[in-house]
């Protein structure tokens, strides 16, 4: 799926509806955003582990999430 866009005078661009349903994108969702090379790519955001990356058995610490290994690894320092 291809379309355009153009850009306001603020920046802002529009995310065509069909492209934000292919994405499950509804108001309010948190999008990551990169810069690669020429391109912007929006990717749906997904927690990770502060620490290693890890998206799976996080904790929220304070404002940050952290996986239960490295939780495991902190504890036995």
């Amino acid at each position: 799926m291809e379309m355009s866009r153009s850009v306001d005078e603020l920046g802002r661009i529009v995310i065509p509806a069909k492209m934000r349903e292919a994405m499950q994108v509804f108001s309010g969702a948190v999008l990551d955003i990169e810069l690669r090379d020429d391109e912007i790519i929006l990717r749906n955001h997904q927690d990770t582990c502060r620490l290693c990356g890890n998206p799976i058995d996080l904790k929220r610490v304070k404002k940050n999430y952290v996986c239960g290994e490295c939780i495991a690894a902190i504890k036995e320092m």
